[in-house]
């Protein structure tokens, strides 16, 4: 760390976003002080499952290789704890990661090119005057030119500057399971997805090399239903006696269109900024290239008095804003009728095909919609009217 007080770019969150963004910047600008903070020390557990797609390594600027827990080749389906089935690919649909290892190694990147990280201060204040960015960390008072938001759903950059007024939520809770040698070989490369039990929600289990990452979740609307799901999902796996590692609840934030997530040399990237998949509940595939899409206006706005870094937002808007509407418009088409749905992807292999190639980023869900669904599209515009209560 360094004595400096004032950097070029300041980033708060030391998440893929942060990092990412971070790295890409320092590389294309060598000569730029840029500093991350990080309200914890790193490395830090961050409840999460882990899934990292393999369109998200794809556009990683390195190699995740070495932090790897797991690598997946199949999917086990069931519907409310029962009928289960499996499908399997021919390639490495999504890579198991642990967060603490996984964003340790991110920030490890950006540290090499020369990126400052100021870890364990936690961000209290924020404030502006005459165009300079003031903040105040513990006890380092620290100033910036341009300012990054990569610091969560709980953004403290979003509420200092008004931003993200609309936003809707996801909530989850997730265990780390300790299961015997056996029961982890069982699940190597396979994670297990149950539907239909919860409204608007679903069960997860991602193996990782030494336990089991086991969670729940749905829209906020069911929160106070998570708890039994999770003992009920729990409960119907095969996972002999084991120990809980840890318990933690988390919130995920899904952006509204229009919703602002910037203003002139402020803005938001990664779950800061609601870019998280309803569908999927993804969200690290879009901390990486919303880092990556605010990297070229930030180096056009460098230097310049008067910064104005609007071009981000649009980049957003319209690359990445179609493809999180049309996920949260298929998990309401998949809410009406979870059952047969997945009846049709126990059946149909070209579904299950587009499925992998989505999380493999070899399509879209916007190129899968325009192909099979071609002039019924518009039932997926119908979703957003049928009752929240209206659920087989």
């Amino acid at each position: 760390m360094t004595n400096k007080n004032h950097f070029d770019v300041l980033v708060i969150g030391a998440g893929p976003a942060g990092s990412i963004f971070a790295y890409e910047l320092k590389k294309a600008k060598p000569n730029i002080d840029i500093l991350v903070v990080e309200k914890e020390t790193m490395p830090r557990y961050k409840v999460c499952g882990g899934g990292l797609q393999v369109k998200s390594a794809k556009i990683l600027p390195f190699s995740v290789e070495s932090v790897i827990e797991d690598v997946i080749f199949s999917i086990t389906f069931s519907h409310k704890c029962k009928k289960q089935f499996t499908r399997a690919y021919d390639k490495p649909i999504i890579y198991n990661v642990m967060r603490d290892k996984f964003d340790a190694y991110l920030i490890q990147k950006a540290q090499e090119l020369g990126v400052f990280l100021l870890d364990g201060h936690t961000v209290k204040h924020i404030n502006v005057e005459k165009g300079k960015i003031f903040i105040d960390a513990n006890s380092r008072h620290l100033t910036c030119n341009i300012l990054i938001g990569a610091d969560g759903v709980m953004s403290i950059v979003a509420k200092s500057f008004g931003l993200m007024k609309n936003v809707s939520l996801s909530l989850g809770i997730e265990s780390e399971i300790s299961v015997s040698p056996n029961i982890l070989k069982k699940n190597k490369g396979n994670i297990i997805l149950d539907c239909g039990t919860i409204k608007s929600g679903y069960a997860w289990t991602f193996p990782k090399s030494d336990h089991l990452s086991i969670g729940v979740g749905s829209t906020k609307e069911y929160a106070k239903t998570l708890k039994n799901y999770y003992d009920q999902y729990l409960s119907c796996q095969d996972i002999g006696q084991y120990n809980r590692i840890s318990w933690k609840g988390f919130p995920l934030p899904h952006r509204q269109a229009g919703s602002q997530i910037q203003t002139e040399n402020v803005f938001l990237i990664g779950d800061a900024a609601g870019l998280v998949d309803e569908f999927t509940g993804e969200g690290i595939y879009y901390a990486i290239r919303s880092a990556q899409l605010a990297v070229p206006v930030v180096i056009k706005q460098l230097g310049k008095p008067q910064n104005n870094l609007f071009g981000y937002q649009n980049a957003v808007d319209k690359e990445l804003m179609p493809e999180l509407i049309c996920a949260q418009q298929l998990l309401r088409l998949f809410n009406i009728a979870p059952k047969r749905t997945l009846k049709l992807l126990e059946k149909h292999d070209r579904l299950w095909q587009s499925l992998c190639k989505i999380l493999r980023g070899e399509r879209t869900y916007n190129g899968y919609i325009n192909e099979h669904l071609g002039h019924l599209q518009f039932l997926l515009k119908l979703t957003s009217i049928v009752p929240k209560w209206f659920r087989f």
